[in-house]
């Protein structure tokens, strides 16, 4: 950090009074956010708290607001010019004073900028210029948690240190009629199979046999999680899966209803994925499928927070097999019957 950045945001500290928080991108990496935004909130426990996100990312945006703020939605795409001058008269109109912008973008800088917000802070890249403080953006190399990284931008802004259990959010959803009582009554396992980035997707078909192993060999209840792209794309997979122990709710829930399902699962296994970073906001432990052979995408950066996980990494994700995968869901399983 420049040491002109520094001095600058210690001399606006404890004069918050109307934050506005940016994460504009996609819900696993708002997530990670979490502990950041409750530093601030107790940084500045009297200020307005505001969240700008991505609209599906609102309904837990909500869960996260306080002191009479709101979320404004500002979608994961290029806007034009009129767009982001209409955003940037919100901030203006809200009469915002401290604006974070954790993912950096140069129409999110330009906005604030435009709306005279007095303290800017972010990363140097992408019109760094336009902020009063900034941070030298290293993510990508991998060095750190990006928890960490988003704890130390909070931290230019005044933010402190981050309390236990920072990561966690609660829904007040209902579950309603998604899974049998049968599944609340005995556990299940939860089951995504998906992940964004290509580079991360562990085998579908090793995915497949070991949601067979745990369902067929365990007994286990099983209940498939995933948006609707993914119901889409893979219908094969699904149609491949049948018995009384299989609930398909791939598509079928919203991001708040499936952050209620995963609170009472047992476990759930998935790849680098948004899901993931649910179920630890969740408290539910993850087994996850990671590489580690590229530091910007490594669990090192990116693993799911809170406790009982069990991160499996290997150079390629060819080189995990299913044997190895399915003996780490036994062991966490094993571990939770033994405890109770």
């Amino acid at each position: 950090m420049k040491e002109e950045d520094r001095g600058k945001q210690k001399k606006g500290e404890g004069h918050a009074r109307r934050i506005i928080v940016c994460r504009t991108d996609r819900f696993g990496e708002f997530l990670l956010n979490i502990p950041a935004f409750r530093a601030l909130q107790r940084a500045y426990p009297g200020a307005a708290f505001y969240i700008a996100c991505d609209p599906n990312v609102s309904a837990l945006a909500r869960l996260l607001v306080s002191g009479g703020g709101e979320v404004v939605a500002f979608e994961n795409r290029r806007h034009s010019f009129p767009e982001i001058l209409s955003f940037s008269r919100r901030l203006k109109k809200e009469k915002i004073d401290t604006c974070v912008v954790f993912n950096p973008t140069k129409e999110m800088h330009l906005a604030a900028y435009l709306a005279g917000v007095p303290r800017r802070i972010g990363y140097s890249r992408k019109w760094g210029f336009l902020l009063t403080g900034r941070l030298n953006d290293t993510r990508d190399l991998g060095f750190k948690h990006e928890r960490q990284s988003n704890l130390e931008l909070a931290a230019l802004a005044g933010a402190g240190k981050p309390a236990a259990g920072d990561h966690r959010l609660l829904s007040a959803e209902s579950l309603g009629t998604l899974l049998p009582e049968k599944f609340l009554k005995e556990g299940f396992v939860a089951f995504h199979p998906w992940t964004s980035d290509p580079v991360k997707q562990w085998p579908h078909g090793r995915f497949l046999k070991l949601a067979r192993l745990i369902s067929g060999e365990l007994g286990m209840n099983l209940v498939m999680i995933g948006g609707p792209e993914e119901s889409r794309v893979y219908p094969e997979f699904y149609s491949a899966l049948s018995g009384g122990n299989i609930v398909n709710l791939t598509g079928k829930t919203t991001l708040s209803q499936l952050l209620k399902v995963l609170s009472v699962s047992r476990l759930l296994v998935s790849g680098d994925s948004g899901p993931m970073h649910l179920a630890a906001a969740a408290g539910a432990p993850v087994a996850a499928l990671f590489r580690n052979d590229i530091p910007g995408k490594a669990p090192r950066r990116w693993g799911p927070l809170g406790e009982g996980n069990i991160v499996l990494e290997k150079p390629s994700l060819l080189e995990l097999e299913v044997e190895e995968v399915f003996e780490a869901v036994k062991g966490i399983l094993g571990a939770q019957n033994t405890l109770h």
